[in-house]
């Protein structure tokens, strides 16, 4: 897999910005702790973060250009490592539907109030 884990700096927490959301403070620590890893794929023009739950992967934040190519790397290196599954969310229908193509399932719906 062309990809090379990083360390929490303020540049990756600039090229993740929109995935986070409000969420930057959250996978920063995850991240600083060991939970969670930031990943630079395609020589720098995706990055991921993801951690283990068990033997399943989760990928919690996927940002930049190629995600189609990104994909297929993703799962790959998954199997590679000895993961029974992988798992995202997101917001985006294009996502979900690029998810689709690469033979993901849709596990469940969330449904948010802000107050």
């Amino acid at each position: 897999m062309q990809a090379r884990q990083l360390t929490w700096s303020d540049a990756v927490a600039q090229k993740l910005a929109i995935a986070m959301g409000d969420d930057q403070a959250l996978f920063e620590r995850e991240v600083q702790a060991g939970i969670s890893h930031v990943w630079e794929l395609l020589g720098g023009d995706l990055l991921m973060i993801c951690r283990a739950e068990g033997d399943e992967l989760v990928v919690c934040c996927l940002q930049g250009k190629n995600v189609t190519e990104g994909g297929p790397l993703i799962i790959e290196n998954a199997r590679r490592c000895g993961f029974k599954s992988v798992r995202f969310h997101t917001k985006h229908d294009k996502l979900g539907e690029l998810g689709k193509t690469l033979g993901f399932k849709k596990v469940e719906t969330i449904y948010g109030l802000e107050l």
